[in-house]
């Protein structure tokens, strides 16, 4: 649909700068015109435009302008086509990333997220509330659930916490918040829940959890190599926002909680 006419009736023969920078100007021109489009849509115009690519120095610069756009896209579920990219053009051998480390990142990014994509069913994981109960993370509850990963040394988490005390306190939907703390200090630990996530509102239920052992295998399930991250899962635990902050989070909520299918 979009790729054809980006890469105009004739072979490129010979790749230059010029003909990079002209490339470029036009794949970003295509991307703006795929941003309201489905995952699925995206993967399919990102494969054809590969494919319809003979030079391979062309089709390698096309295919990592693609995968560079969408893994570090700021729109939520744009990672999803990256990860698509890796596993059918990289992995496969067909399109050369800049180098062997390149490739051994990109597979990493894509272990570590395609469980955690948008419109996946959340991942188990069993961890230990405060008092040493074990807690399911991921399962259906009958409300909406937010999953948020932080660390007591983390300078983001500690304005993020702020904020989400604050929202928790106000929030009117019915939701379980887990908050999984991924250091090693019990003592931050318990400081930090009496300091910045002691919350009173009924219609929030707070569950801090730990797993120093890492022995729900968190970091894969959901991709946690830095913190803050955050997900909203549905009243079904199917994951319906990734990445999220504060502000996005109040966004998702109030707009599925109007929806009559999530009620």
């Amino acid at each position: 649909l979009l790729a054809a006419p980006l890469l105009g009736p004739a072979a490129y023969s010979q790749v230059d700068t010029t003909r990079f920078a002209e490339v470029d100007s036009r794949l970003e021109e295509y991307f703006r015109a795929l941003e309201r489009e489905s995952v699925e849509v995206k993967n399919e115009e990102c494969d054809f435009l590969i494919s319809s690519t003979s030079d391979s120095l062309l089709r390698q610069r096309v295919a990592l302008r693609c995968y560079n756009h969408f893994k570090e896209s700021p729109l939520m579920g744009d990672e999803a086509v990256a990860i698509h990219l890796t596993d059918k053009w990289f992995s496969t051998g067909k399109v050369e990333m800049e180098n062997s480390v390149a490739l051994i990142d990109a597979k990493i990014f894509a272990e570590f997220n395609r469980r955690s994509l948008l419109g996946c069913q959340a991942p188990l994981m069993e961890m230990a509330h405060t008092g040493g109960v074990k807690v399911r993370v991921g399962e259906p509850c009958g409300s909406y659930s937010v999953i948020y990963f932080y660390d007591t040394s983390c300078a983001k988490c500690r304005l993020e916490s702020v904020l989400l005390r604050s929202f928790l306190e106000n929030n009117s939907v019915r939701i379980v918040f887990y908050a999984i703390y991924t250091g090693l200090d019990r003592q931050a630990w318990k400081t930090w829940i009496g300091d910045r996530l002691d919350v009173s509102n009924p219609s929030t239920k707070v569950l801090n959890l730990w797993d120093p052992s890492i022995d729900s295998d968190y970091q894969r399930k959901y991709g946690v190599l830095s913190t803050p991250r955050m997900f909203l899962l549905d009243r079904r635990g199917v994951i319906v926002g990734r990445g999220l902050d504060v502000e996005s989070l109040s966004a998702l909520l109030e707009r599925y909680s109007r929806d009559h299918d999530y009620v």
